[in-house]
């Protein structure tokens, strides 16, 4: 672990011997985009499952890859992920483990499995995982240099100075929950999770082929000591690995078919805010209505108190309002239900809206309970509406 922690401020100026190993700095990088990003998605997606009204039986490709990208449907992919992940993460600690030929076919094999999330997220969610790697790429080689700039300066990064980082964490964390001033905090750091898990399908298979170029070129360098993995031994774990990998894809196949055949058979009849409620719970907070599962969350009851405010006070400009909403809300609500993270990016853009709800019913003195009471399950069969 000391390859990780200490930092000491040179710069590659060329290799002393042929073979090269990543620079302390990369590796770090290497590290969150090809493990600790992965892993927050994971969890995203296992705490934030699609929900029963974002998804119905359409036939489309994407409803179905959208079973395999939640949880229980990637679940027999996890010991081959986990496998790849921790073979990288010991290379990244001890870069001369790269002598064990599993670890380098595990590196290799890990190119093949996040090629095959990156397709799958593509297909369930469109370009949106490109633009947020792109978006997350500078700022985290960036945010990188910066620290490492920092432990420069220090000239060795200890235990004790990590100890002080999360204690300072730590209490930031608790004055921010000790104040009751932090939610908006609570919910850019979120979104911000949120950013890096959905960057994480193109990062990580970027950094898996970066990491297998490395292997490939140390080997080349070593001459010849080390073995190619084309020995028997090399061959039967390829054709081991592959066995496994199909039986993932049989068993992930079964899931997928068993969580498609509890979705509604018909489209929800909802609008944006209804629709975006339906992103990851953890961020929108949607919980199913008392009695079905339709979900509700508290930007839909808010923004509905503020329809029924200008409803009241304003009705030609509501009945304006609403017209427009009527041709632009279902196209959107579509986009929104089968894409997960459309979703997440509309309930964000009606942010400013919801606050703007907020200070209205303030300034009315209405209570919060009776704007929760908004949207109770009313008689039309569960139908909800915006």
């Amino acid at each position: 672990m000391d390859d990780l922690l200490i930092v000491a401020a040179r710069t590659d100026t060329g290799p002393s011997t042929p073979a090269r190993t990543a620079s302390v700095q990369l590796r770090v990088k290497f590290l969150i985009t090809g493990v600790l990003f992965p892993i927050s998605a994971f969890i995203v997606t296992a705490s934030s499952p699609i929900s029963i009204s974002s998804l119905w039986q359409s036939g489309q490709l994407d409803a179905y890859v959208a079973m395999l990208m939640t949880w229980p449907g990637y679940g027999p992919f996890l010991p081959l992920v986990g496998c790849c992940m921790a073979c990288l993460t010991l290379w990244l600690v001890r870069p001369a483990s790269s002598r064990f030929l599993i670890l380098r076919w595990c590196i290799y094999a890990g190119v093949a499995l996040s090629f095959q999330f990156l397709v799958m997220t593509t297909i369930a969610n469109g370009p949106f995982t490109y633009v947020f790697a792109a978006l997350t790429a500078p700022v985290l080689a960036l945010t990188v240099f910066a620290f490492n700039s920092i432990l420069s300066r220090i000239g060795r990064f200890t235990i004790a100075h990590l100890l002080i980082l999360t204690t300072i964490a730590a209490l930031l964390i608790a004055l921010i929950q000790w104040t009751g001033s932090g939610f908006e905090s609570m919910e850019l750091l979120l979104g911000l999770w949120f950013i890096g898990s959905a960057a994480s399908p193109v990062l990580c298979l970027v950094t898996f082929i970066r990491a297998s170029l490395y292997l490939r070129h140390e080997r080349a360098a070593s001459g010849g000591n080390l073995p190619s993995t084309l020995t028997p031994l090399g061959v039967g774990f390829l054709i081991a690995w592959i066995g496994s990998w199909w039986a993932a894809w049989v068993l992930a196949t079964d899931i997928m078919m068993k969580e498609y055949a509890k979705l509604p058979t018909a489209a929800p009849n909802c609008y944006v805010t209804s629709a975006a409620a339906g992103g990851h719970r953890r961020l929108v907070a949607s919980r199913p209505r008392h009695g079905d599962q339709i979900l509700v969350n508290p930007q839909m009851q808010r923004l509905k108190f503020a329809e029924f405010a200008i409803a009241t006070a304003l009705p030609n400009t509501h009945a304006s309002i609403r017209r427009c909403y009527d041709r632009i809300g279902p196209p959107l609500a579509h986009r929104c239900r089968s894409n997960i993270w459309f979703a997440d990016a509309t309930y964000v853009a009606f942010k400013p809206l919801e606050w703007a709800a907020i200070g209205l019913a303030k300034s009315m003195a209405i209570s919060s309970k009776s704007i929760g009471a908004l949207y109770s399950v009313d008689q039309r069969g569960g139908e909800c509406e915006d």
